[in-house]
C-alpha cells in the first residue's frame, strides 16, 4: 500500500510537471513536441501491452524519431486547461500512465544515444547563471552546472566592470598594431603566440600569453605601453584569483578539501573575429571542446555568437552575452578529473551579424610536474575509473595529431580491462 501511494504521488508530480512546463512560453514548442512524441510512443507500447522493448536497437530509432519531430513537427501548444481535461479523460489517463512508466524505464539507462530522463529534458532552458556571493549551496550549484551543462555564467565574480571595459580596449588596441609588430609573438607551437587567419578560421585573429605568470614575455615584443601593461597585469591577477576560487568550490562540491589549481599552468587568449557581410551565417570557430580543464571567458557584450551543444538533445543552445557576467566552461581534462561526471561541453562561435567581436579567455591547463587523474573519492564500484592519468602536454599533442577536436581523444585513455 505504501509503495502504491508513493508511485501515485510520483505520477502526480510527473503530470503536474508536464502541465507546468507547457505553460512556460519559452519551452512550449520543444516540450510540446517531446510530449507529442511520447504520446505516440505510448500508443505503440499500449498496443504491444507488456512488451517493453529494451533492446538498444529499438531505442536508437526512437531517438532519431524524437529528433525528427523536434526539427519538423509543427509546434504543439497545449494550455493548462486542455491538459487538465486530457489528463482526466479515460484515454488521457491511460496514455500518461504509460508515458510515466516509459520515462522512468528510460531513466534507468545511461547511454548517450538513448532518450534521456524526462525530468532532465523538461528542466532545460538557458545555461545556468550562478551568483558567486551565494552563501549556502554555492559549491553544489557549481558542480551541478558542470555536470548538467558544462557551462554557466557567473555574477558577483569580483572583477570590476571598469577593468573589463579597459581590458577590451587594450585588446582592441593590440590588434590594431601593424602586422609586422604582431608577428613578433608568432610561435612554432600550435595555439600559441600570434595566430593569424587560416582556412579553418578565416575570420579569426588571436594573441596568446602562453604563461600568465610571465606576461612580460608577451608585452615586451609588442612594445606595450605602461598603461596597457598595468591593465593586463591587473586583469591576470583578478582572473587567476577567480580561477582559484572556482577550483576550491569544485573540490568542496565533492566533499574534498584543497586548492585544486594551485601551481597549475594557465594560458590567456585574446580573440578578434573580423565578422563582415560575407561571414554572416558561417562559423567563426568550428565546433570543439577545450583541451584544458576550465575556461573563463569574458565575451563581447555587444555581439552574440557563442553556441553550445546540449548534451541531451544534441541541439545548439545560444549563450548570448549578458553584460557584467563571466562565462565558465569545462574542458576535456575536467571530464577526466571528475571521472566522467563533468560535461566537456562542445561549442562554436557563429556569425549572426557583420560586427567585430572580441573575447578574452583564460585557460586553466593543468599542472607542470604531475599527471591529472580522478581523486580516489570519485572512484568506486558504481563509478569505476574511466581514464588513465593524463599528461597535459601529451594529451594536447595526441588530440592535435588525431584531429579529434570534440573530446573524443579521451576514449583512447580508458584503463585496461581485467577479464
Amino acid at each position: 500500500m505504501i509503495r502504491e501511494d508513493a508511485n501515485q504521488q510520483s505520477r502526480s508530480t510527473f503530470e503536474n510537471e508536464i502541465g507546468d512546463v507547457l505553460m512556460r512560453k519559452e519551452l512550449k514548442s520543444h516540450i510540446g513536441v517531446q510530449l507529442f512524441a511520447l504520446w505516440i510512443l505510448a500508443e505503440f507500447l499500449a498496443y504491444n501491452q507488456g512488451c517493453f522493448l529494451m533492446h538498444m536497437g529499438f531505442f536508437f530509432p526512437l531517438k532519431l524519431f524524437v529528433l525528427h519531430l523536434e526539427q519538423n513537427a509543427q509546434a504543439f501548444d497545449q494550455s493548462s486547461a486542455n491538459f487538465a481535461a486530457f489528463k482526466n479523460s479515460e484515454v488521457g489517463g491511460q496514455r500518461l500512465a504509460v508515458a510515466y512508466v516509459l520515462s522512468h524505464e528510460l531513466s534507468r539507462l545511461d547511454h548517450g544515444f538513448l532518450i534521456k530522463p524526462w525530468s532532465a529534458m523538461m528542466a532545460r532552458g538557458e545555461v545556468p547563471v550562478i551568483d558567486m556571493q551565494r552563501v549556502e549551496g554555492l559549491a553544489e550549484e557549481i558542480v551541478n552546472a558542470c555536470e548538467e551543462w558544462g557551462i554557466f555564467r557567473i555574477i558577483n565574480h569580483g572583477i570590476p566592470a571598469e577593468l573589463l571595459t579597459e581590458m577590451k580596449a587594450v585588446v582592441a588596441a593590440l590588434f590594431d598594431l601593424p602586422e609586422e609588430i604582431k608577428r613578433r609573438t608568432v610561435s612554432t607551437e600550435s595555439g600559441k603566440g600570434y595566430i593569424t587567419f587560416n582556412p579553418s578560421t578565416p575570420y579569426l585573429e588571436g594573441f596568446s600569453i602562453d604563461e600568465v605568470s610571465s606576461p612580460g614575455d608577451f608585452c615586451d615584443p609588442l612594445d606595450a605601453s605602461p598603461h596597457q601593461r598595468e591593465i593586463i597585469y591587473k586583469y591576470i591577477n583578478v582572473i587567476r584569483d577567480l580561477a582559484g576560487l572556482l577550483g576550491r568550490k569544485l573540490m568542496e562540491g565533492f566533499g574534498l578539501a584543497g586548492d585544486l589549481f594551485d601551481g597549475w599552468n594557465c594560458q590567456m587568449r585574446f580573440n578578434k573575429y573580423h565578422f563582415c557581410q560575407e561571414s554572416v551565417g558561417s562559423c567563426g570557430v568550428f565546433l570543439h571542446s577545450d583541451p584544458s580543464f576550465l575556461t573563463i571567458l569574458h565575451d563581447d557584450d555587444d555581439v552574440c555568437g557563442l553556441q553550445v551543444v546540449d548534451k541531451y538533445t544534441g541541439e545548439f543552445t545560444p549563450v548570448d552575452p549578458v553584460p557584467g557576467t563571466i562565462a565558465v566552461n569545462m574542458g576535456d581534462i575536467a571530464k577526466a578529473w571528475s571521472n566522467g561526471r563533468f560535461c566537456n561541453v562542445k561549442h562554436r562561435v557563429w556569425c549572426f551579424e557583420p560586427k567585430t567581436r572580441y573575447s578574452t579567455v583564460l585557460f586553466v591547463l593543468g599542472p607542470n610536474d604531475k599527471k591529472v587523474e580522478a581523486p580516489p573519492e570519485l572512484v568506486d564500484s558504481e563509478h569505476p575509473r574511466l581514464y588513465v592519468p593524463i599528461d597535459i602536454k601529451e594529451y594536447r599533442n595526441a588530440r592535435s595529431a588525431k584531429r579529434l577536436h570534440t573530446g573524443n581523444t579521451l576514449s583512447y585513455l580508458a584503463p585496461p580491462r581485467h577479464e
